[in-house]
Order: structure tokens, then C-alpha cells, then sequence
């Protein structure tokens, strides 16, 4: 009887510890490979976006711009910055250990902050009745976009090394 009570206390107290194990926020540190992987694809991720807004930044330097594929444009940029932020956070909750060393990683999410701050001012101007009137503002805009989503490349690419 006390084997048989023993075995299923030592079951549920193993169970209790592995259920412990899984909720715990103590996780095992990401290996080289698979955070340099994820910077990679930040990288690339920052490349594609740098490109969108340059388009953009073309498309709004014409004198009577297509606004509604500038707004496309400006979606799918949204959409990539939003994307870029999760990954830049979600590298820095997988790596804490990293990410608290990293000088890098503050300037990544700096810089994926900044861009959202960017992508905010220009859809609110582009939504505006002076759109037309400030299009060189959000073509400069459009820029400023491009050249942080450059730096942003720039500095996942030097922590992968």
C-alpha cells in the first residue's frame, strides 16, 4: 500500500514540477543559430520595407501622385513594421541574456519604434485634404522610412556576426 501511494505522489509531484517547468518564464537562452537566424530574417525583413519606401518615396515625387497606391503602399509598410517590431521583441523575450548585452538590440528596437512613429505621421497626412499640397513631405517622409529600415538592416546584420 505505502509503494502504491508513494508511486502517485512521485507521479503527481513530477507532473506538478513539469507543469511548473512549462509556465515558468525561465527559458533556455536561443542558440547562436537560431538567433542569428532570426536576425537574418529581420535583416531581409528591414531590406524589403527599405524598398517599399523608396517606391513610395518615387510615387509621391510626381507632380498629381496616385494616392490610393500610395496608400497601399503605406499598409503594407505598416504591416512590415508591425511585423518587424513583434520579431525584434519576440528576439529580445527569447535571448533575454543577449538582449541585455546587446547594444544592437536597443538600437533595433529603437528603430522599429521610430518607424511605427513614422508610419503613424504618414498615413495622417496622407489622409489629409492638403495631401497633394504635402507631397514632398511625405516623399521626404517615405525617406525617412527607407534610411531607418536601412539602419535597422545594418544593425541586425552586425549582431549576427
Amino acid at each position: 500500500m505505502f509503494s502504491k501511494t508513494y508511486k502517485t505522489v512521485s507521479a503527481l509531484t513530477f507532473g506538478v514540477a513539469l507543469a511548473i517547468a512549462a509556465a515558468s518564464p525561465l527559458r533556455a537562452e536561443l542558440s547562436v543559430e537560431d538567433r542569428n537566424a532570426r536576425l537574418a530574417t529581420i535583416a531581409s525583413e528591414a531590406t524589403a520595407l527599405q524598398q517599399q519606401a523608396l517606391e513610395a518615396e518615387r510615387a509621391l515625387r510626381v507632380k498629381k501622385p496616385a494616392f490610393t497606391n500610395v496608400r497601399t503602399m503605406l499598409e503594407e509598410m505598416s504591416t512590415k513594421i508591425e511585423k518587424l517590431n513583434s520579431d525584434v521583441l519576440a528576439l529580445g523575450t527569447d535571448s533575454p541574456a543577449w538582449a541585455n548585452s546587446s547594444e544592437a538590440y536597443e538600437k533595433m528596437k529603437f528603430k522599429t519604434e521610430l518607424l511605427q512613429i513614422f508610419a503613424t505621421n504618414k498615413a495622417t497626412m496622407l489622409d489629409s485634404p492638403d495631401a497633394q499640397k504635402n507631397r514632398r513631405i511625405l516623399a521626404a517622409k517615405a525617406k525617412g522610412i527607407a534610411s531607418r529600415a536601412d539602419l535597422l538592416r545594418e544593425f541586425a546584420s552586425l549582431d549576427a556576426d
